[in-house]
């Protein structure tokens, strides 16, 4: 993987993140409208604290796990499996607009019930209308990103993930999306990816007739993209097509956008936004497009702090659903290596990266991207312009770190720099796509990092405190405290021991620096840190009682429990436990990380009703995990240990004559390939999986055959 692909990669996933963020609340706003309110637009027509979940990020960022999921290049079946995995059943990820009106929903409940990957988005079952709306282009980012280079190879990747939901125009998107994001990677100008990616698609098609008609136009009237878009509205206006949010209208702008942007990013996102229509969508494209065209330098500097690195998603993992750009573009090099089937280091670059990329996915923090911060915050640092920003003074790994500065650093100031590892619906403005979101670190995880001082500190003396907050109670925990004195300007490792513990959600993990002696008398410094890496080394150990156990109100109807995601039933926190019911098909709730390996879980369970209760452990998403628990077979009552590889089978049973209403002490360890359930302490079974072993994953909670179930405390512990 060439270093100028890699670099590009990130720019693209920035580009993804700006454009989607710059059109998401003017979406479904006319060009009218638009110029009403804003006239021109330069800059985000609304800015957010923090941006929250939106599908058009959610399809490209869960539909590339595919590629790792299954070790190469993933069949269709493959991606059904995969979109069944992590899309929540009827909440979060798309919009769920009903069967026979969102294009998604209905393909989600097509495979659901069982109609083959082959059919699920068909023209033929869904009907015309269904089948060209525009979801076949938004998700394809992902291909054309692990693609570079290779317009098409992208192409039918994307057509393939794109034919369970969509048909006909709507592949044609997908197929032309993904293959102008491949060529943008080597092209020299917007010209050169229009037509690399027109050779991919059909030309006798809708779509790519339109293509050659506004691009034919927009090409003679560049001076004014106002008369290109009049034309657009005139011959491809939604009014010409059926359906929520048609393909062609909006391609038709990112076609116009891409052509009048002039190989501008901002320009280009800008033209797109004050076009209207399905603005996040078409700005999306754009932004993934001319991201990695343009990469990191061709980017707006001042466009980068809205996003600030993070990555809010909303899949059925809570455990996936908190990232940062950099890991979503990690993802995709490790998808890009798979596909590429090459696994030789080159220069020292290329060994650089393949040493990142073993790293276990999502626990490792560096900052080799051009710009990138992780999503690392800092608090109490003077409003004065840019005190956080990577750098190429210094590394610890690689050429780039990021730099805290302290302009004005005096004896007992104090500034901190931390990581958010959990957010909730106070930090954001909107719930427009309902994420359910598990804390990124544990109660008994290590948080390692490296640093060093600027060399104008040296001599200074500070006193450094590592901490975190508990989501709970709000309360800052100091783990260490000890005053050092600064002797040189060398890189260091530090530790923060998460104490285990009882009712701790951890919100926030960091460090606080209070200048113990760092000027003469009242005089101030500069004072500079440099954060090489960070990596967190998990082994949870904790418990959660009645008395740790919360819900969040989103809105008035997403209301659920702390630090849980939901597959599909009713999750919530009701007479002091945690419950969850379904109508039939398998009710789910799932914490965690999916990088939990040997482990104990341990729950107070109550079955309140129905003949399915377990615990869920190494769950990898609503396909697979191990269950153990209670089951009813041929009328009579067993204890059981499941696993869940699509459909759910019994890999053990014993007699047991559980009740309703009693509340069980479970324990359900994994521990290699051997898995044990206990009851009240009495170990009932035993079993050791042979085939398509479960190696890591989160923890849960679930029934099925309409039953409810309550938890009233849980306990995990690694081993």
């Amino acid at each position: 993987m060439k270093k100028r692909y890699t670099d590009k990669i990130y720019s693209g996933w920035m580009g993804k993140m700006i454009g989607v963020i710059h059109g998401a609340n003017i979406e479904g706003w006319t060009r009218e409208t638009i110029k009403d309110v804003f006239g021109e637009i330069r800059d985000y027509p609304f800015r957010f604290t923090n941006f929250c979940a939106d599908d058009d990020i959610n399809g490209p960022a869960f539909f590339q796990r595919a590629v790792l999921d299954y070790g190469g290049e993933p069949s269709l079946q493959e991606m059904a499996d995969t979109f069944l995995n992590y899309v929540s059943d009827g909440h979060g990820f798309f919009w769920w607009g009903g069967y026979g009106v969102s294009t998604e929903h209905t393909a989600y409940q097509n495979l659901a019930e069982g109609v083959p990957p082959q059919q699920s988005g068909s023209a033929k079952l869904n009907g015309k209308v269904l089948a060209n709306q525009i979801g076949g282009q938004i998700f394809s980012d992902c291909w054309g990103l692990a693609c570079p280079g290779d317009p098409r190879k992208a192409a039918g990747l994307a057509e393939r993930m794109a034919s369970l939901t969509h048909d006909e125009e709507g592949l044609q998107g997908a197929r032309f999306v993904a293959a102008a994001i491949a060529a943008a990677f080597e092209a020299e100008s917007v010209e050169e990816i229009l037509d690399r990616a027109f050779e991919q698609i059909s030309p006798e098609s809708c779509y790519g007739a339109m293509v050659q008609d506004v691009r034919g136009f927009t090409e003679a009237h560049l001076e004014d993209w106002r008369v290109c878009f009049d034309y657009v509205k005139e011959h491809y206006d939604y009014r010409f097509y059926q359906g929520v949010c048609h393909i062609i209208p909006n391609a038709a702008v990112i076609v116009l956008a891409l052509l009048a942007g002039k190989g501008s990013f901002r320009d280009t996102i800008n033209i797109a936004a004050m076009c209207g229509w399905d603005t996040d969508c078409n700005e999306g494209n754009l932004g993934t497009i001319m991201g990695v065209y343009c990469g990191m330098e061709g980017i707006p500097s001042d466009w980068l702090p809205q996003v600030h690195d993070l990555a809010v998603c909303s899949s059925s993992l809570g455990g996936l659903n908190i990232q940062t750009v950099p890991q979503l573009a990690e993802t995709t090099l490790r998808a890009a290596r798979i596909l590429e089937g090459k696994d030789d280091e080159g220069d020292s670059g290329e060994a650089l990266w393949k040493e990142i990329l073993e790293k276990p996915e999502g626990l490792y923090f560096h900052f080799q991207f051009p710009e990138s911060t992780h999503a690392v915050h800092t608090r109490n640092l003077p409003d004065c312009g840019s005190l956080i920003q990577n750098t190429e003074e210094c590394a610890w790994i690689g050429s780039r770190s990021l730099k805290i500065t302290h302009p004005v650093f005096g004896n007992s100031q104090w500034f901190s720099v931390y990581f958010r590892t959990y957010y909730c619906p106070e930090d954001f403005q909107d719930n427009r796509y309902q994420p359910d979101l598990s804390p990124v670190v544990y109660p008994g995880d290590k948080i390692q990092f490296h640093y060093r001082f600027g060399k104008e500190n040296i001599g200074k003396r500070i006193r450094v405190q590592g901490y975190f907050t508990n989501r709970l109670d709000g309360r800052e925990q100091t783990v260490w405290d000890r005053e050092i004195q600064i002797l040189d300007d060398q890189w260091k490792s530090c530790e923060i021991q998460l104490p285990s513990g009882e009712d701790i959600l951890i919100r926030e993990v960091g460090v606080k620096l209070i200048g113990a002696d760092v000027a003469v008398r009242e005089q101030t410094s500069p004072f500079s840190l440099y954060l090489g890496d960070v990596e967190i080394v998990p082994s949870p150990d904790y418990r959660m009682t009645a008395g740790g156990l919360f819900t969040e109100t989103w809105t008035a109807v997403d209301v659920n429990p702390a630090g849980f995601s939901y597959l599909r039933g009713v999750a919530e926190v009701y007479d002091k436990a945690l419950c969850i019911s379904g109508s039939g098909k398998p009710a789910e709730m799932y914490t965690g990380s999916l990088n939990w390996k040997d482990y104990q879980l341990e729950g107070k369970m109550e079955p309140v009703s129905g003949e399915e209760h377990y615990l869920l452990a190494r769950v990898q998403g609503g396909m697979r995990w191990y269950g153990a628990g209670f089951t009813v077979w041929d009328g009579k009552k067993y204890a059981a240990i499941l696993k869940k590889n699509g459909k759910i089978s019994t890999l053990c049973r014993v007699p047991f004559e559980w009740e309703t209403g009693r509340v069980y002490g479970c324990s359900f360890k994994v521990k290699g390939n051997r898995l044990e359930l206990s009851v009240d302490g009495e170990r009932l079974l035993e079993f050791e999986d042979k085939e398509a072993v479960y190696e890591k994953g989160c923890v849960g909670m679930g029934n099925q055959r309409i039953s409810r179930t309550a938890f009233r405390e849980y306990a995990m512990k690694a081993l």
